[in-house]
C-alpha cells in the first residue's frame, strides 16, 4: 500500500526491486555522521508501485534486464516454480526459487536444490537426455522451448521431487567410499547413471511420466546404483575403445546415449 498526505508517502509491507547498492549507500549515510554532512544536498530517484503478485514479478522481471541475472532467476516467479517449492518445503526440502534464500536463512545445504540442479535432472532422468544435462548446465533452460519441456504444468510436483532426489542418490553415492568407479566417470556420468538407475528399477527404457508414479515412494539401495555405476562404465569403455574417444566427450554425445539404451534394453 501507499498513501500521499502532503509531501510524506506512507508505505506499507515494501519490497526493493534491484536496489541493493541504493539500500546500502541509504544505512551507510544514516550511520555515518561525516556522509550525512559531506552528502545532505544528494537527492535519489525512487519509483513507488502499487502492485499485486502478476505486477510485481513483471517489475522485477523488466528491472533486472538491465544486468547479467541467470535466466533461471528470472524464471523464479512464475506459478510452477511457486508450487514446487510449496511442495518440496512440505517433504522438508528447500527448492531454492530465489538464489541463496534458504542458505541465508540457516536451512541445510543438503536438503536445498537450485534450479539449475533440478532442470538437469529433468533432462536426465524424465527426458532421457542425460548428455543434455552434462553439456549444457548454465544454458538448459534459457531457451522457451527448452524451459517448457523441463518445467511443464503437466508434470506433478512428486515427480520433480523423485528426480531431485534420485539425482541427490546418485552424487552422495558418487562421493562415499563404497563406490568403486573412478572419479573421471563419476563427474561425466553421473546423469546416465541416473537414468540407467531409473530404467533398471522400472525394467523399461522407454518410460513415460505416469510410468514414475509406479516407483515414486522408492529409495535405490546402493548396491543398485553401485550396478548402475558399473554398467555405465563398462559400456562407456567399450564405446570408447570402439570409437577411439575421450570420456568427456562421449559424456555429451547423442549417439552414446543411444548406445547406451540400446545395450541396457538388451540387458533388461
Amino acid at each position: 500500500k501507499a498513501s500521499i498526505a502532503g509531501k510524506t508517502i506512507t508505505l506499507d509491507d515494501v519490497q526493493v526491486v534491484n536496489g541493493l547498492q541504493t539500500t546500502t549507500t541509504i544505512y551507510n549515510y544514516l550511520r555515518d555522521s561525516e556522509i550525512k554532512e559531506k552528502d545532505k544536498d544528494r537527492s535519489i530517484l525512487v519509483r513507488v508501485i502499487v502492485a499485486n503478485d502478476d505486477i510485481r514479478d513483471k517489475v522485477i522481471k523488466a528491472t533486472n534486464f538491465q544486468n547479467s541475472i541467470p535466466i533461471a532467476s528470472l524464471r523464479a516467479t512464475e506459478s510452477l516454480q511457486r508450487d514446487i517449492e510449496d511442495y518440496f518445503k512440505k517433504h522438508d526440502y528447500y527448492y531454492d526459487r530465489r538464489k541463496n534464500y534458504y542458505k541465508n536463512i540457516g536451512k541445510p545445504v543438503e536438503r536445498i536444490i537450485s534450479i539449475p540442479y533440478l532442470a538437469q535432472a529433468i533432462m536426465a532422468i524424465l527426458l532421457r537426455e542425460p548428455d543434455n544435462a552434462r553439456a549444457r548446465p548454465s544454458s538448459l533452460i534459457k531457451k522457451d522451448e527448452d524451459y517448457k519441456r523441463v518445467f511443464n504444468d503437466t508434470i506433478e510436483p512428486s515427480i520433480y521431487m523423485f528426480c531431485a532426489l534420485m539425482m541427490k542418490k546418485v552424487d552422495i553415492f558418487n562421493r562415499s567410499a563404497e563406490n568403486e568407479i573412478p572419479e573421471l566417470y563419476r563427474n561425466n556420468l553421473k546423469f546416465h547413471i541416473a537414468m540407467i538407475l531409473v530404467i533398471k528399477l522400472l525394467s523399461k527404457v522407454n518410460y513415460e511420466v505416469d510410468d514414475i508414479k509406479e516407483i515414486i515412494e522408492s529409495v535405490p539401495k546402493d548396491k543398485e546404483i553401485s550396478e548402475a555405476a558399473s554398467f555405465c562404465k563398462r559400456i562407456a569403455d567399450g564405446y570408447i575403445e570402439k570409437n577411439n574417444l575421450q570420456l568427456e566427450r562421449i559424456a555429451k554425445s547423442r549417439d552414446f546415449v543411444k548406445y547406451l539404451l540400446n545395450e541396457v534394453e538388451k540387458s533388461l
